[in-house]
């Protein structure tokens, strides 16, 4: 038995022991992890529970890996090589407890919970993308096999990747949601993804929204709409007598599954009622459009200040959200190419997608208007060099400050010869200042252009190599917005934005400099 905060990064197989319990106080991420629960084990988890990764999945598919994870894979114990990122063994008499207060996201080639006789509880929502499955029902026959509980809504297959629920147990009410049951992407027939329990118990009126291949039974205390979607078309799900009474068709459904799948691809969270409901009913009354929502939730705060994306990471993500489907390296590399070695702001990418036919016939597919969005080129602020007197300045603090840049931007040390020589013409004042040589040494170097940082990283960065500090929140997110909406190139941040700060020049006067 145990009370941890969190699981370290470098655990890389987990057994919960018969009739022990885990409680870990914070989140739970499984990123290429391993978790096995015996008989009778208990995990509680105090935060939301992440499964994901690319784990060898048993060694008939080793082949498909790299050595490195075949190695990695091989020297787990015995009970850590399965295919699964959560594995429960419990039997009749001895239940296997899994307690989520929070979110449960699964997601990843070959990774998710699978397991006999378990009981799972999620307070919050939760979500099944990308092959991931969870997979709970009985050890043998007479068992009488697992539950589910979801106090929020559960959202699957919000790539194109099928992903599998299925919960099969002897209770009448086997797998219990109160909130919607979504599938909220478009495949054809062969992409489907599998939702299969026993029996489905819904105590509040709710929605079913399913495309691909279903088997239940339903148990209704409230009215529930439920709905078929298809590449083409979105029609009402009637072959219960029970739903065919029950069910009124709701006109919005596309819309709605939409901006779900927004806020499933681009923020990782489901939808709070009050943000479904407003962008629903401004895409349908036409006063807002897919232009509108991209930029909304790409450029949200929330966005901004999670996402912490390389320039490879964010362009992928836009093929996912704005085109669903996988980008090609070219394609890829093009992007790269404008962002990285062009200048070219996060926002102009996006609107090069946004822009596109291919957009466009995305969002005919939901029945919503694509509209068009406006960006510009970066802005190119150019200010004078700054004078100063540098003849009582310490030069060992002037190559601390060159060797802090050489470490937090260009990840190691300075070479003497390029240190030295930055560190000459600070002084000297005579071709660049303190914050124009880090700028043309280094933010314009081919070396930092090849490095792909997120804006994020970049920032955190500055901070510490001007003022050996965090970022404050206010002016983390303040330039974020600035590069991601490309009013600042990240070297007129460096020169302009903090090389010119009132900050900075307190201390360039605290080591010596005097400012003309």
């Amino acid at each position: 038995n145990a009370t941890i905060d969190s699981i370290p990064d470098s655990v890389q197989a987990i057994l919960i022991k018969s009739g022990k319990t885990l409680t870990v106080n914070g989140d739970v991420t499984l990123k290429d992890k391993y978790l096995e629960i015996e008989e009778g084990g208990i995990l509680n988890v105090k935060g939301n529970m992440s499964v994901y990764g690319d784990r060898v999945p048993g060694s008939y598919n080793a082949g498909m890996y790299g050595q490195e994870q075949i190695k990695a894979w091989q020297e787990l114990p015995s009970w850590g090589r399965d295919q699964y990122g959560v594995f429960t063994r419990g039997r009749e008499g001895k239940r296997v407890k899994i307690n989520i207060d929070g979110n449960l996201s699964v997601g990843d080639h070959y990774n998710g919970i699978n397991g006999a006789n378990t009981d799972l509880y999620v307070g919050g929502n939760v979500i099944c993308t990308d092959d991931a499955f969870i997979t709970i029902g009985h050890y043998q026959d007479g068992d009488q096999g697992s539950t589910m509980t979801v106090k929020g809504s559960v959202l699957w297959n919000v790539s194109k990747s099928p992903s599998r629920l299925y919960v099969n147990g002897e209770d009448p009410r086997c797998m219990t949601v109160y909130g919607d049951i979504i599938d909220s992407t478009y495949r054809t027939e062969e992409e489907h993804g599998e939702l299969i329990f026993d029996n489905l118990y819904l105590p509040t009126p709710g929605s079913m929204c399913i495309n691909g291949y279903a088997r239940y039974t339903l148990e209704l205390e409230g009215p529930l709409s439920m709905y078929a979607i298809y590449p083409d078309h979105i029609y009402k799900y009637v072959d219960n007598p029970v739903i065919e009474k029950q069910a009124a068709f709701d006109p919005d459904i596309g819309i709605k599954m939409f901006v779900i799948r927004m806020y499933a691809e681009v923020l990782d969270r489901m939808p709070d009622k009050a943000g479904l409901d407003d962008w629903t009913g401004s895409l349908k009354n036409k006063t807002k459009n897919g232009a509108d929502i991209a930029q909304g939730f790409i450029m949200s705060d929330e966005f901004l200040l999670n996402s912490d994306l390389t320039a490879d990471e964010y362009v992928r993500l836009l093929y996912k959200v704005f085109f669903d489907r996988e980008p090609s390296d070219d394609e890829v590399a093009g992007w790269k190419r404008q962002m990285m070695l062009e200048d070219k702001s996060r926002k102009y990418v996006l609107a090069g997608f946004v822009n596109s036919a291919e957009f466009e016939n995305l969002c005919k597919r939901y029945g919503i208007e694509s509209g068009h969005m406006e960006a510009s080129l970066p802005v190119q602020i150019e200010v004078s060099k700054m004078k100063v007197d540098a003849s009582g300045v310490d030069r060992s603090a002037i190559e601390d400050y060159v060797d802090r840049f050489y470490l937090q931007l260009l990840g190691r040390p300075a070479e003497w010869e390029g240190k030295n020589y930055w560190v000459n013409n600070i002084l000297s004042g005579e071709q660049y200042d303190a914050a124009s040589a880090i700028k043309v040494g280094i933010i314009e170097s081919v070396e930092f252009r090849n490095r792909d940082i997120s804006d994020q990283e970049f920032l955190r960065c500055a901070y510490y190599g001007f003022f050996d500090r965090e970022p404050d929140d206010a002016g983390y997110l303040y330039w974020l917005r600035n590069l991601a909406e490309g009013s600042y190139t990240k070297s007129s941040v460096i020169e302009v934005g903090f090389g010119r700060s009132e900050e900075f020049s307190n201390l360039l006067k605290r080591v010596g400099f005097i400012i003309k």
